[in-house]
């Protein structure tokens, strides 16, 4: 039940053109994961097939920690309020509306703020929530604007000593 419901949630981010899926067109290890949906696969729409195979796809090449790590996203997920699962899929979605360029500029600002300690990551997010929508809003909207150099070069202006 779990492997389903996980399987539910990580092909739900998954958008992807394509025809609909045969049950035998299926890998063995896609059948495999998914064969609690084998009785219905037929009834389901294409973009779910394609969405729940692909996330099959995705959980076969998981290795068991990636996979322990997945599950544990999805014990947090499922314990969130509506709202907040809502604020965060539409977040998801806000993202995929960017272009690659920009995606990878989030990632890459998402893996730096991963790497500071917990303490700096905390101060930060503070500051980031006392700022008002508007202020937070704009400073958003001039990330995406931005090139690469250009926030590498502002961060040097801001540090000390630089």
């Amino acid at each position: 039940m779990t492997n389903k419901l996980l399987l539910t949630m990580l092909v739900c981010i998954w958008w992807l053109p394509a025809e609909a899926l045969e049950w035998h067109e299926l890998t063995p290890d896609q059948q495999a994961v998914l064969g609690a949906y084998r009785e219905q696969w037929q009834q389901f729409p294409q973009q779910r097939q394609l969405q729940l195979s692909k996330g099959a796809t995705r959980w076969s090449n998981m290795d068991r920690a990636q996979r322990g790590q997945m599950q544990q996203r999805f014990r947090q997920w499922r314990t969130l309020p509506e709202n907040r699962k809502r604020q965060l899929m539409r977040r998801f979605d806000e993202f995929k509306q960017l272009n690659p360029a920009q995606q990878q500029r989030l990632k890459e600002k998402h893996q730096e703020f991963k790497k500071r300690s917990s303490k700096e990551r905390q101060k930060l997010r503070e500051r980031f929530q006392r700022l008002d929508k508007r202020d937070r809003t704009r400073i958003m909207e001039q990330f995406k604007k931005q090139p690469r150099h250009r926030q590498r070069s502002q961060r040097k202006e801001r540090r000390p000593g630089g």
